[in-house]
């Protein structure tokens, strides 16, 4: 406990309201010490990660190219980099990015899992299925206790429409742990075996300390779907998440508009989606 308080003392504002999830803040701190040394590359550092929180990701890339030669957060700023490039298109690099780091011998082994899931949620997204199963195979192969395995595999069965099989590692990743990923997996599943309602309350319960733009997506659908858009909308709309930018929160919420009639600024964000994240549009 001692050592938490002293990590909390001794920790700069950015970093504090890094770890306190409030990205906006610790990025306009990042930039009043950016206005002061353009060349400070921790400043660089904790903008890019502030932007990739709030769903920025086609901002923060500059950043990620200044922050190059930090020792700040040596895991987390390459994998919120490979977030960034996934989403803007760039999957193959997203992927070499996580290679390098898996085989990078002062990365714990530890971390190696979650690395493997970022590889695999990047090409789920650039719809390559079958590189998406490879490494998830790899995954359970090389970390079988971890449910981060079984959630992944359960995410692929999901995009697959095969819920029966998706069911089978939602229920393995369970057993051996209820965590974020295991959760949102079995959300996803609720809503898409038609089960808005139990899909809603089920997020509800461990969403307030989520950090994760997709579970805020995936929660954002199913009050659509569960309650309607003014619902979907309402969550959006809180001051926590009203300015978020990622993808799939602004499919939701064009989507939202849609429903309710407001067509213009349906469009607007439809128009904004397809020049800047065209591949949102593919399943998943």
């Amino acid at each position: 406990m001692m050592f938490l308080l002293l990590n909390v003392v001794l920790a700069s504002p950015g970093e504090m309201f890094l770890r306190f999830n409030i990205p906006q803040l610790a990025r306009e701190n990042a930039q009043a010490m950016l206005d002061k040394n353009p060349d400070n590359l921790a400043a660089h550092a904790q903008i890019a990660i502030s932007l990739c929180r709030l769903g920025r990701y086609n901002d923060a890339l500059p950043h990620f190219i200044f922050a190059q030669g930090t020792s700040l957060y040596p895991i987390r700023l390459h994998e919120y980099h490979a977030d960034a490039l996934r989403y803007t298109g760039k999957v193959e690099q997203a992927v070499d990015l996580r290679s390098e780091l898996l085989m990078d011998s002062k990365i714990p082994v530890g971390m190696h899992p979650r690395i493997l899931a970022g590889m695999v949620d990047d090409w789920r997204y650039a719809g390559k299925t079958q590189k998406a199963f490879d490494i998830a195979f790899r995954l359970m192969s090389k970390h079988p206790n971890a449910a981060l395995s079984y959630a992944m595999m359960a995410q692929l069965y999901l995009d697959m429409a095969d819920p029966q099989e998706a069911f089978f590692y939602i229920w393995r990743g369970r057993r051996k742990v209820q965590n974020t990923r295991t959760e949102e997996v079995y959300a996803r599943y609720l809503l898409e075996t038609g089960y808005p309602d139990l899909a809603e309350k089920h997020i509800r319960l461990f969403f307030e300390n989520n950090v994760r733009n997709s579970l805020l997506a995936l929660y954002a659908k199913v009050k659509l779907e569960a309650y309607g858009p003014k619902k979907a909308l309402a969550l959006l709309n809180r001051n926590k998440f009203k300015g978020n930018q990622s993808p799939r929160v602004l499919l939701i919420r064009a989507q939202s508009y849609d429903v309710l009639g407001k067509k213009d600024a349906a469009a607007e964000l439809y128009a904004f989606l397809k020049q800047t994240y065209p591949s949102i549009f593919q399943k998943p």
